[in-house]
């Protein structure tokens, strides 16, 4: 089940995953290293959202973060499981990658056949060109760890995190997949993704003659569920590999000491689709898809939704979640890319009824459920309603529970300017216009000019919080929902990074030697907890 997080959601009869082992607020990929609001100093940043955690009636984060080092240190990633209370303080460090220690690195093992579902083992790869397995020659593979460490982009730093029954799973934009206990620290094993771990792709990364050349960055999603195979219950990982590959995999790690591969794909530019351990079905229209994968139940059997990504014409692909065979594929409309997340919305009996996805021409695509899988519904052409010249959405569609029911918001920039449009979840049939708000079947937009580079936002009580800039000041833009106003405005630290909800009040996360400092929001109102938050960080 999934855990509660301390922000309490009130809309779990509308939202997808109530019994979920996802976090309520899943980390959103970061796109490779180009992070340009990182500072070249020795303070710790946020590379994603906090994982929420509750342990032993504590609420709690495990934070992402990197800081930047000169060369020829490199760049450096860290976890903190940090508990949160009156003092915002770290019980211990999960992972830290500067710090040299043994590692148990797994691989897909290989049969006759090629690589096959069951046992992963230590160190090796499969090398579909020559069609056999072989083992990492090791000083190749200490050269590329060497390369991450001392090139410019640094250390690897988590891009995703997602926890299971007592286990935290990372994904580090090296591409590996890290298991650890979530209670110790204690990292288990790591998991190299078959995609990744090509001969001629792993020689390529050690021998790239520069950072832009390294063709092993990713930085993907992570989603774990608890499903229920043959009368029996397991916990089963899945994952993309944003620029990494155009790529999938899914493992078993219902024992997670001892976790097993269950199997993987990649769809290659020229046609073709390679597969290890599931059913070949030739290619699926897949891109570098960086969003998690959503699993859900679907006559009978578990599936998996996954927007097409980057590099792709925009469609909602079907996967059965046990073998990776590709089940179905919805066409988008607008000619547009699907990349960001997908908001999955239910029923009041919780069944999974519809999916919205922000697509990469400032529409919004809505999929409904049918029998065997979804189809194309409508698409909201927010840039053409709005008259923006460029509409590009920062997150997916943030949920919001207001008084009259489920909202939706949504928000995106256009080079110097910001916009803020929000409606009731239906959507079909809306009309819409600039901020007021008309009343029942209107949906409204706002343009923040000026108010650029938003890499935080939170919806709470009512109240849809933005953390952005405003020239070179970080600014905290306020709007009220329902009336479409802009209610606060505040100036804040540089290093303010994300936002957050504490003790029943919103506040900054802001950058710090040790780690992130909370940071109290003086002029807008606290609230109930009632909020759901996303942040991206580009």
């Amino acid at each position: 089940m999934m855990r509660p997080g301390f922000l309490g959601f009130l809309a779990v009869l509308f939202l997808f995953s109530a019994e979920s082992l996802r976090a309520e607020a899943p980390a959103l990929p970061v796109n490779r290293r180009e992070l340009s609001s990182f500072s070249r100093n020795s303070e710790w940043e946020l590379t994603g959202t906090p994982l929420l955690f509750r342990e032993n009636g504590r609420r709690g984060g495990y934070v992402p973060l990197r800081r930047e080092r000169p060369s020829p240190c490199g760049d450096e990633g860290k976890i903190q499981k940090r508990l949160f209370g009156d003092a915002f303080e770290t019980e211990r460090i999960i992972w830290e990658s500067s710090v040299g220690s043994p590692r148990r690195v797994l691989v897909v093992p290989c049969g006759r056949d090629g690589p096959a579902a069951g046992e992963l083992r230590p160190l090796g790869g499969y090398d579909p060109a020559a069609g056999n397995y072989f083992s990492v020659d090791e000083a190749l593979w200490d050269e590329w760890r060497a390369r991450l460490q001392d090139a410019l982009p640094g250390a690897p730093f988590p891009a995703a995190m997602v926890d299971a029954e007592n286990s935290l799973y990372v994904q580090t934009d090296d591409g590996l997949i890290c298991a650890f206990d979530a209670a110790t620290g204690k990292e288990r094993w790591a998991f190299a993704p078959p995609q990744l771990c090509w001969k001629t792709r792993a020689e390529a990364l050690a021998r790239a003659s520069s950072p832009t050349e390294l063709p092993w960055l990713a930085a993907g999603g992570l989603t774990a569920e608890r499903v229920t195979v043959s009368s029996r219950e397991r916990i089963l990982l899945w994952g993309s590999l944003g620029p990494g590959a155009r790529a999938l995999f899914c493992l078993d790690v219902t024992d997670p000491l001892a976790p097993s591969f269950l199997w993987g794909r990649e769809d290659l530019a020229n046609g073709d689709c390679l597969c290890w351990g599931g059913v070949e079905d030739g290619c699926s229209p897949l891109g570098y898809a960086a969003a998690a994968p959503l699993a859900f139940p679907l006559a009978g059997k578990w599936s998996l939704l996954v927007p097409s990504g980057a590099g792709a014409r925009g469609r909602l692909l079907s996967y059965d979640a046990l073998s990776g065979k590709l089940t179905g594929q919805n066409e988008g409309g607008g000619d547009a890319e699907l990349c960001l997340p997908p908001l999955a919305l239910n029923d009041s009996s919780g069944r999974l009824q519809r999916v919205a996805l922000c697509d990469s021409r400032g529409g919004v695509q809505i999929f409904l459920r049918q029998a065997e899988g979804f189809r194309f519904s409508e698409r909201i052409d927010l840039e053409k309603i709005t008259l923006f010249d460029e509409l590009d959405f920062c997150f997916a569609p943030i949920p919001c529970l207001v008084p009259r029911g489920l909202w939706l918001a949504f928000v995106g920039g256009n080079g110097a300017d910001t916009l803020v449009a929000a409606a009731p979840e239906g959507l079909k049939s809306l009309r819409w216009s600039a901020a007021p708000w008309r009343g029942s079947g209107w949906g409204w937009w706002l343009e923040l000019k000026g108010f650029h580079d938003v890499v935080s936002a939170l919806f709470y009580d009512g109240l849809l919080y933005l953390l952005g800039r405003e020239e070179e000041r970080r600014v905290l833009q306020v709007v009220d929902l329902t009336p479409g106003r802009l209610a606060a405005a505040e100036t804040l630290s540089d290093k303010a990074a994300a936002l957050a909800v504490r003790d029943g009040k919103v506040v900054v996360l802001e950058n710090g030697a040790d780690g992130p400092a909370v940071v109290p929001v003086s002029s807008v109102l606290p609230a109930p907890s009632s909020g759901i938050y996303y942040t991206l960080y580009r």
